[in-house]
């Protein structure tokens, strides 16, 4: 892809959103509403789109719920690359991280989407996935969706009675569940099983299951209303039964089912399902007829690059062809070659969209996280700054406090000292003063007792000593208590 179509796709996207803003100025507050966006899916899905843009603009519905429900809005219109988009962006988001409810609601939503796109390598890893979170939390109905999507991988991989019977369990098991989209879910499973056996020509069975979806069809649950689901339903199911009938030789009934079919207006985009019945009984004016009603709608609407106009093309040119009209043929073949190659660069187009949409999603993404990584950084540092300044408090303290006890200490021993020097001196004077007849009388030994004691005061100190007592003294000088006085 060169630089010049990625330019254009980002102008396009910036054109869209300017667009969709504009657009969603003039919407009355009464009409953003979740069951308002559901009720005009089919009939009005360009409304719809602007309601979703005007309730990210004027409401507090969280973008989980806006995701989900725009991400609906283009699958059910068979936009799945679109919806997967908004889909995915949900993955990351605490309603689905902290949810298993929503968890598993969202891969139901993408195995749908890889299911159109024909994607088995992702629709297989994200049903495994909903399988083994399903049988975690005890969830009958998701257990159901699981197995139904890969039931369908085995009997597309033609282990054909493997699949079916993983599929009817499945059905059974969605049948008896509580589920609030139950009823949708069983009109797309009865819908696809019909379809199977039609392949397989088990044509009692896919009749019996016709008879089965009429019911699902009249059933209500409590999902949001979609105005229009009932005949749109019902259409696909007569063109079902019309094909079904004639392949049983039943043509009465087959050719009753395909007037009734005629009779429903709008909700073309699955006619497809009546060209067998059509081709098969040769009438080829009719495939024409209806194929052309459906391309002028269509240039009405101005909408003419898609898959539905792909369809039209094929039948018209494929019926012309049969009648032997090859120039008509040639003319639509020509067609269908010109809007594949333009669909081929409008899926270009729409990947360069989902691109940038998910950039952008992942740039929010890191914009949050990088500004978590600073607030959980910051913090560390406030903790650790804090921790350092108690420590050092603490160590200051108690430097302050041995140092007051040390100079408490030195004071104290500096009384003693002084107290005993005060008394050596005493001891000295008295020594000194003492009569001669006293120093003779106390030493026979030739040396006077004082003269000893006042030798010893003077070279050993022994006053200096905090704990020195008579009876130290005493045994420094050789002598007893009686002759020290």
């Amino acid at each position: 892809m060169n630089l010049k179509t990625l330019a254009l796709a980002i102008i396009a996207l910036a054109l869209a959103a300017v667009t969709a803003r504009a657009g969603s100025e003039d919407i009355p507050d009464s009409l953003l509403t979740e069951d308002k966006v559901y009720e005009l899916t089919f009939t009005d899905p360009d409304l719809a789109h602007r309601i979703v843009s005007a309730m990210r603009e004027r409401t507090d519905i969280s973008d989980y719920d806006l995701n989900i429900l725009e991400g609906d809005l283009y699958v059910n219109n068979h936009k799945p690359v679109q919806a997967l988009v908004h889909y995915r962006r949900t993955l990351g988001s605490d309603s689905v991280k902290g949810d298993a409810g929503n968890h598993m609601e969202v891969l139901h939503r993408m195995i749908t989407c890889y299911d159109y796109l024909a994607d088995e390598e992702n629709k297989m890893r994200y049903a495994r996935q909903l399988l083994d979170i399903a049988e975690a939390e005890g969830d009958a109905a998701m257990q159901a969706i699981a197995r139904f999507t890969i039931g369908k991988s085995f009997y597309q991989q033609r282990n054909t009675e493997e699949g079916l019977r993983y599929m009817l369990q499945a059905v059974e098991t969605m049948a008896g569940s509580d589920y609030k989209y139950k009823w949708d879910n069983l009109r797309y499973e009865y819908n696809t099983l019909i379809i199977y056996y039609i392949r397989e020509h088990q044509w009692d069975t896919a009749l019996a299951m016709t008879d089965s979806l009429e019911r699902i069809v009249s059933a209500s649950g409590d999902e949001p209303g979609i105005a229009g689901l009932a005949d749109k339903e019902r259409k696909t199911m007569l063109a079902l039964r019309a094909v079904i009938l004639s392949s049983m030789g039943r043509d009465d009934e087959a050719r009753q089912c395909y007037d009734e079919w005629r009779e429903i207006k709008g909700y073309n985009q699955d006619d497809y399902l009546m060209m067998p019945y059509l081709f098969g009984k040769g009438m080829y004016d009719d495939v024409i007829a209806t194929y052309r009603e459906h391309e002028q709608q269509l240039a009405e609407g101005g909408d003419t690059t898609n898959y539905h106009m792909v369809t039209v093309y094929k039948n018209v040119a494929k019926a012309h062809e049969l009648k032997g009209e090859w120039h008509e043929a040639a003319i639509y073949y020509e067609k269908l070659a010109a809007l594949r190659e333009t669909l081929k660069e409008e899926e270009q187009r729409t990947s360069v969209l989902e691109l940038a949409a998910i950039y952008e999603l992942n740039e929010k993404n890191e914009i949050i996280n990088e500004g978590q990584r600073r607030l959980l950084v910051t913090r560390f540092v406030i903790i650790g700054f804090l921790i350092t300044t108690a420590l050092l408090g603490a160590l200051l303290w108690l430097a302050a406090h041995k140092r007051k006890a040390l100079h408490r200490q030195n004071l104290l021993m500096a009384q003693q000292m002084q107290h005993y020097a005060e008394l050596a001196e005493q001891y000295h004077n008295k020594l000194m003063s003492a009569p001669a007849t006293a120093a003779k009388a106390a030493g026979d030994s030739g040396t006077p007792l004082f003269d000893q004691l006042e030798q010893l005061m003077l070279k050993d100190k022994p006053y200096l000593s905090p704990t020195l007592s008579r009876d130290d003294m005493v045994a420094a000088l050789y002598t007893n208590k009686n002759k020290l006085i």
